[in-house]
């Protein structure tokens, strides 16, 4: 098995192919190849990449999607992407032998790691404890909640709450006497795509989230990130848009994927004027019952979550986050610096940032 290190988007673009040949990148979004370049290309640009990939021949075996980031004296290796998305990730391996040769190698670099949002209860720990010395602490993280489509949409509602299969219909009635109600779920290409886009980040500058500088058109980077995304996932025929209208005007949207058999719920917003109808719930509403119509196997809800996701949600993925202190300089000043709980404290604080986001 040989390393090779990976420092600049090009370098990392050329090896889309063998990258998305990797164990789960076909069933998570999140992982693949497009994923990770939209956001080293948009949120990354002033730091270093650092992805560390194992090969056997002229295979790709095992892969850590890795990123610099420095807080003051502080250098650190991170998910590309994790701090600004709050997105599950994890390392890539084809089998126990090369996720071996991977942590061997991200310990020989001597740099602490912040592993974000990983699945829990993989043995990850073990495996760095297992082959190389340093200090490894797993953080409880927050799960990612999920709908299983299983059996009928009105199966699946008899088992939700009365605010669920009776608030929403009286909300529907509330909204449809000022105009005609329609739902859309649209799967763009890429001649489309970016129209669609434009009229998500209107819905989305028309809510609570321009006030508080959480939406897109108030962050270009994240906005440039999306729009990368977008571009990417409608060329192959994976991009959703939905939208909830009241005559004319979009009153909600969604943007997300259809990935795998899947819904990947990535961003969602409502335009505040409408707000006594809960147009953003109405939406999300349409979006399953549109998901188990088309026999889907989940609706992935991903980022932060809040607390109406509980309501809908038959299932999680428990997560955890793995943060390694090498015993070396830089190890040692990274537990300085996050001595006294200071990491997990950021970590609550970014997770309190990224819920108001979403």
């Amino acid at each position: 098995m040989v390393l090779q290190l990976i420092e600049t988007l090009e370098k990392f673009e050329a090896i889309a192919g063998l990258w998305n040949s990797l164990p789960g990148v076909a069933e998570n979004p999140l992982l693949s190849h497009d994923w990770f370049c939209a956001a080293a290309g948009t949120l990354h640009r002033d730091q270093r990449l650092q992805v560390v990939t194992i090969w056997g021949g002229d295979k790709v075996l095992a892969a850590a999607p890795l990123v610099e980031s420095r807080h003051g004296v502080v250098s650190r290796l991170e998910f590309i992407g994790s701090r600004a998305l709050y997105e599950p990730c994890d390392l890539l391996y084809r089998d126990s032998d090369s996720l071996d040769e991977l942590a061997r190698q991200l310990i020989a670099l001597r740099r602490p790691l912040v592993l974000q949002r990983v699945p829990a209860g993989r043995g990850l720990v073990a495996t760095f404890r297992f082959v190389g010395s340093g200090k490894v602490l797993p953080i409880r993280s927050q799960p990612c909640k999920r709908v299983d489509l299983t059996g009928s949409w009105e199966q699946y509602l008899a088992k939700r709450s009365g605010e669920c299969r009776a608030g929403f219909p009286y909300k529907r009635r509330k909204l449809a006497a000022i105009g005609a109600v329609t739902f859309e779920a649209l799967t763009p290409d890429a001649a489309t795509a970016a129209e669609l886009v434009d009229e998500f980040v209107r819905v989305e500058a028309g809510s609570w989230k321009l006030a508080t500088g959480s939406a897109l058109s108030a962050r270009p980077r994240m906005e440039a990130f999306f729009r990368d995304l977008s571009r990417r996932f409608a060329e192959r025929g994976q991009l959703r848009l939905c939208f909830l209208r009241c005559g004319r005007q979009a009153v909600a949207a969604q943007l997300g994927l259809q990935f795998a058999d899947r819904i990947w719920e990535l961003k969602a917003a409502y335009d505040q004027r409408w707000q006594a109808a809960s147009p953003g719930r109405l939406l999300l509403w349409e979006s399953l019952r549109d998901a188990f119509a088309k026999g889907l196997k989940s609706y992935e809800f991903l980022g932060a979550g809040d607390g109406q996701q509980a309501w809908w949600s038959t299932s999680e993925q428990p997560l955890q986050t793995l943060v390694y202190y090498p015993y070396a300089i830089g190890g040692a000043i990274a537990v300085g610096a996050d001595v006294g709980g200071a990491l997990v404290r950021r970590t609550g604080r970014a997770l309190s940032r990224l819920r108001r986001a979403r």
